[in-house]
């Protein structure tokens, strides 16, 4: 790789990057967008919309932290014309969407699933790391912690009734492997019942944020952003923004106020 030509290159490579923020920059989708995460940056960083005490607490705040970043991310890619990013954000941010419906559904029960996994998760650690040999150094100070706060045989019980839809002798809580057990993704999204144009983008488009032979036919193999793509990356901040207004609505019965509301005149 010569000095000269690597030099070319960056100033190409520069100026495509300043082209394609300024066409994203300008429309309104964009627009709208960064309206959005400016308000809900604020709202959220100053406590104009704070969860309410009890079981929803720890769920809201953990909604509004990962959302937050989710947004963060999102402007950033569409600003350097990451198409590929911005899918896997939009993704997430529709997971996130069908998680918190889920939870609005049966409330009581699934905040408690939430509220519990992690104590759940440490004691698998514990199970696991028991009983193996050779422990690194890290893994023996996970074990001393798993051991100072060991469950009860209540408690265990009680995680089992949360996790398995049925009793059951063979029900074992190492075999949970997310908080929203039984139920895996793929049912929390089919249970979202989304518009068509929404469970198109989903289906579609979910290709394309792994290692898969349809993804470069959907998105093509430049890395840097074509101007044929950028009616594109308006529909994914469409389809984005859409998603945030979705999960302000279902969580702001958890919060001080509603954030649906809040952000409802951007």
């Amino acid at each position: 790789m010569g000095d000269e030509e690597f030099k070319n290159y960056i100033e190409i490579f520069n100026l495509a990057r300043k082209r394609i923020n300024e066409a994203t920059s300008s429309s309104e989708v964009y627009s709208n967008l960064a309206n959005l995460i400016v308000t809900f940056s604020y709202l959220v960083e100053k406590k104009q919309v704070v969860p309410s005490e009890g079981d929803s607490k720890y769920f809201s705040e953990s909604i509004l932290s990962k959302l937050g970043h989710e947004m963060l991310g999102f402007i950033s890619c569409h600003n350097n014309g990451s198409v590929y990013g911005m899918l896997h954000l939009l993704r997430s941010v529709i997971e996130t969407s069908a998680a918190a419906s889920y939870v609005a559904r049966k409330p009581d029960k699934r905040f408690a699933k939430f509220n519990n996994f992690g104590d759940l998760r440490r004691y698998q650690s514990y199970l696991k790391l028991s009983v193996k040999e050779d422990l690194l150094e890290d893994e023996k100070i996970e074990l001393q912690i798993a051991k100072k706060n060991m469950p009860s045989s209540q408690t265990i019980e009680k995680w089992k009734g949360l996790f398995f839809k049925k009793f059951s002798e063979e029900n074992k809580v190492e075999t949970v492997r997310c908080w929203h057990s039984p139920a895996n993704i793929d049912n929390l999204i089919s249970e979202l019942h989304l518009p068509i144009r929404q469970k198109r983008f989903y289906d579609h488009y979910s290709q394309a944020v792994h290692l898969s032979p349809l993804a470069v036919k959907l998105i093509g193999n430049s890395i840097i952003l074509q101007k044929e793509q950028l009616k594109f990356t308006e529909e994914i901040a469409f389809q984005f923004a859409y998603y945030v207004s979705s999960i302000a609505k279902e969580i702001s019965p958890w919060l001080s106020t509603s954030l649906f509301n809040k952000l409802g005149s951007i």
